[in-house]
Order: structure tokens, then C-alpha cells, then sequence
């Protein structure tokens, strides 16, 4: 299996995962829909990409070290996977879970005291549909973030910090679909460093204009003034 590229295992409803660390050569798995419960018995060493969505997991098992890109949305994690931050985990896809809350111990690194060092890789974020309706107060651990989807959550106003606007990279911010308080853009100018985000969205849709990209008209998905 030296040479083995891509490993996909559709069709299962797997409830649990073993540690996956020591396949030579594998870049990317995708394990994707509804098996009969059981783990997936292979060991990954350079694994860029893992797909474990919509299966029945509970809680990620330790993954590889270099790994770049997580998605497992559409499975039953209740608690926000702090042991698979690292420096080189690029993108995290936790939509559809059942993760009701956020804190700030959440989004560092186990593995280290330096909350910066241990997540400065996190760039792109996804946390619909958990029924979140508590975020962290202190997001420099996640100082390079850049894309961040809170949709469809429990989330008001005022659970938005201004470390999230001020200590980040963030560009990109999807807040439409939250149902505590009221959600418009003047709510959200009016937010505690708002100003500095809303500085670096406008350069990105500023480029993508250049670029030839269709550009989001909405302030963060929020379409009423």
C-alpha cells in the first residue's frame, strides 16, 4: 500500500475510529455516508485529508500529525476536538454536530501551553447547525483564521467578541440562521472591533471584484438593516 493515494469507504454508519497514525504515502481518506458500527483499522502517517462525514461519530480519535484538512460534519460530537489543532491543520469542518458551546480552553492544543503555536495553521473554520450559543472570549489561538461559518446556531449579537475581530486574520464571517436576538447589519457595525474585520472583508471582496468573482452583496449573510 506504498503507493496508495486515496482511500474511500462509502456507504457506512461508522460509530468510532481508532487512532489513525502509520500508512506510508496515504495523502488523502474519505470515509463518507451510512456500515454496521465498527472502526476503521488502518494506520496514517502523511495524510493530508481525512473525510469522516455523516457516519455516527462521537469524538475524533488522534489523528496524524500532518494533517491538513478535517471534514466531519453530518456525525453526533458533542465536544470541540482540541487534540487535532495543530500548526499544520489547515481546515476544520465540524457543521452539523451537536457542539453547543465554545470556550476558550476549547481552541488551544492540548498538546501545547502556546495557544498561538498550537493552532496557527487553522485558517478555515465551520461550525453550522450545532446549536452553539456560547463562543470563546480570546481567539488569539486562532490568530490566522480566516473563514469562519457560524450558521444556524443560538448564537445573539453580543456572544461575538472583539478579540474574534481584533486578534485574527478573519475575512470571512457567515452568521445568517442564529436565533437568539436580533441579527442586522447595523447591530453588527455597532460590535466591539467590528470595524477592523469589516476592513479586511471589503479588501478580499475588493480583490475577488478584480479577479473576476461574483461577490457576497450581504454583511456576513445578514441581509436586514
Amino acid at each position: 500500500m506504498v503507493k496508495l493515494t486515496q482511500l474511500k469507504l462509502a456507504a457506512n454508519k461508522l460509530e468510532s475510529l481508532p487512532s489513525l497514525t502509520a500508512l506510508v504515502k496515504l495523502k488523502s481518506v474519505r470515509e463518507v455516508a451510512s456500515a454496521q458500527s465498527g472502526a476503521l483499522s488502518v494506520l496514517l502517517t502523511y495524510m493530508l485529508q481525512l473525510d469522516v462525514s455523516d457516519n455516527a461519530l462521537t469524538e475524533v480519535p488522534e489523528l496524524p500529525p500532518g494533517l491538513q484538512s478535517l471534514v466531519a460534519h453530518g456525525n453526533r460530537i458533542t465536544k470541540f476536538p482540541s487534540h487535532v489543532l495543530s500548526d499544520k491543520l489547515a481546515e476544520l469542518d465540524l457543521s452539523h454536530n451537536s457542539i453547543t458551546a465554545l470556550s476558550d480552553s476549547d481552541i488551544r492544543s492540548s498538546a501545547s501551553e502556546s495557544k498561538v503555536e498550537a493552532v496557527a495553521g487553522l485558517t478555515s473554520l465551520n461550525l453550522d447547525g450545532n446549536g452553539l450559543s456560547a463562543l470563546p472570549t480570546a481567539w488569539t489561538a486562532l490568530a490566522q483564521i480566516k473563514v469562519l461559518s457560524l450558521r444556524h446556531n443560538s448564537l445573539h449579537p453580543q456572544h461575538l467578541p472583539q478579540s474574534l475581530f481584533e486578534d485574527t486574520a478573519l475575512e470571512s464571517l457567515r452568521l445568517e440562521g442564529n436565533s437568539q436576538g436580533t441579527w442586522t447589519q447595523t447591530a453588527l457595525q455597532a460590535l466591539p472591533g467590528f470595524a477592523a474585520f469589516e476592513a479586511r472583508r471589503l479588501r478580499r471582496a475588493q480583490k475577488a471584484l478584480h479577479g473576476g468573482v461574483e461577490v457576497d452583496r450581504t454583511l456576513c449573510g445578514i441581509t436586514a438593516k
